[in-house]
């Protein structure tokens, strides 16, 4: 999406003096320049976050941001070419090289040198290029300083925020000309060059209120969708951008992101594959049910908690026995929270007795979220049961600290009228952390009993 363009200054401070500094200003060698950009180019194009270079690759991006040559701008203007997203908001190498192009003497030629590179067939173009080629613009067009405030002036301040109200306006119109640049440049845009800048594209402000252009720009990545890095396909596949997506030709993409998303951590693994699966089910309800009772039924899911528990039905009857194995085999290892979860939101009464004698053993009763699925469950089907259980967990704050959270972890899972007075009832309990937790309780039911607090 677009961001509203933002001008930065600074308030004239009182002047002060600093200590002397003796420097002394040699001659320009052209011949040291290009040794210094040589030696500093491989560094700006490898290496990763954690491999230990990020010292010599920031010191290599300052040296070519001060060099100040038509090579090191065109250096630096490529480097937008293999920069990321991640490294517009996260990365030294990015600042320096930012901080290079803004300060270059000649911005005319920065402009120049972007403007050829927007065009190139085989130049990516992101967001944080157009933004920054907008700046430069700016800054070409606008080169003198914002003038200083007079402390008690109203004329003076008039005149001030009329012409900085001049400017903003004439840095939106620029950001809105860079747009514009991207879009004539598209059809001549190639392999990845093509994928992310019609991502740019279509994650541009102005086209939300173009609803004709936004179809056309999404019609025009569902091809080359796979180009794009699994981190871009889940920002194209978030709640926003979705509904112009959502075309049928987007499933053989979805089915690929499910079966392998490409990410090397498991929990971005486990996100992806999420994604990609509810997207799927809108597109494709009954393969997308089908894969998502498989997930359920697997001791070892593979989507997050929102997905396995996002179907309509109110349980699954025929999976009882498997969802309580599942449970049972999982507790001695330390870990249980999904398969107890997917036993509160879809098992039936038939095996009740079964939960309660797991809930009863030492491996359920030591973790918090174990407990509030397994509390949860009980309250759906043998309430006044679980109401004792509740008050047993409540009362228990020997052998853990799970009293401190149950009664919010619960209510959020199984909210109703009962639940509520036994959260009033521990508002004035003695223990902090329990008045905290039943505040927090009621908030989510959005009682006014939690006017009542005066203790604080």
């Amino acid at each position: 999406m677009g961001k509203q363009p933002q001008i930065i200054f600074f308030p004239q401070g009182r002047a002060t003096a600093s200590n002397a500094v003796e420097f002394e200003v040699l001659p320009d060698d052209p011949a040291w320049d290009a040794q210094t950009l040589r030696q500093a180019l491989p560094l700006l194009g490898a290496g990763s976050f954690n491999d230990g270079t990020q010292d010599a690759r920031m010191a290599a991006a300052r040296a070519v941001r001060f060099l100040e040559t038509p090579d090191a701008l065109r250096a630096m203007v490529a480097l937008y070419g293999r920069l990321t997203e991640f490294d517009s908001w996260n990365s030294s190498i990015y600042y320096q090289t930012r901080m290079g192009l803004l300060g270059y003497p000649q911005p005319a030629l920065v402009i120049q040198e972007m403007e050829r590179r927007l065009a190139d067939p085989d130049f990516p173009v992101f967001p944080f290029f157009l933004s920054d080629l907008a700046q430069v613009r700016f800054l070409a067009a606008y080169p003198q300083l914002f003038p200083p405030g007079v402390p008690n002036d109203p004329v003076v301040e008039k005149a001030r925020q009329a012409l900085l109200q001049k400017r903003l306006a004439a840095l939106t119109a620029l950001s809105e000309h860079g747009d514009g640049d991207l879009t004539g440049a598209l059809p001549a845009k190639r392999g990845r060059a093509r994928a992310i800048s019609l991502a740019t594209a279509f994650g541009m402000g102005y086209t939300y209120t173009d609803t004709a252009a936004h179809r056309k720009l999404a019609r025009a990545l569902v091809p080359v969708f796979d180009d794009l890095t699994p981190e871009e396909q889940s920002r194209l596949l978030d709640d926003d951008t979705w509904p112009l997506l959502r075309v049928p030709a987007m499933l053989p993409h979805l089915r690929r992101l499910y079966a392998n998303p490409q990410t090397k951590e498991v929990y971005d693994a486990a996100s992806m594959r999420s994604l990609a699966l509810r997207r799927l089910s809108a597109l494709a309800p009954v393969e997308g049910r089908t894969l998502l009772l498989t997930e359920i039924k697997s001791a070892h899911p593979r989507v997050d908690e929102a997905t396995l528990c996002s179907l309509p039905d109110r349980t699954l009857p025929s999976f009882d026995t498997l969802l309580v194995r599942n449970l049972a085999n999982i507790l001695p290892s330390g870990e249980g929270e999904l398969q107890s979860r997917l036993v509160e939101r879809y098992a039936t009464r038939a095996v009740l007795p079964r939960v309660k004698a797991l809930a009863r053993g030492e491996d359920a009763a030591s973790y918090c979220a174990i407990q509030s699925n397994l509390l949860a469950y009980f309250l759906r089907t043998d309430h006044a049961y679980g109401l004792k259980q509740m008050r047993r967990a409540l009362a228990t704050r020997k052998k853990t600290a799970c009293y401190q959270s149950v009664l919010s972890d619960v209510s959020a899972l199984s909210p109703g009228s009962d639940l509520e007075k036994l959260a009033v009832a521990h508002l004035y309990d003695p223990d902090t952390p329990v008045v905290a937790d039943a505040v927090k309780a009621l908030g989510a039911y959005g009682s006014p009993a939690v006017l009542v607090i005066s203790r604080w």
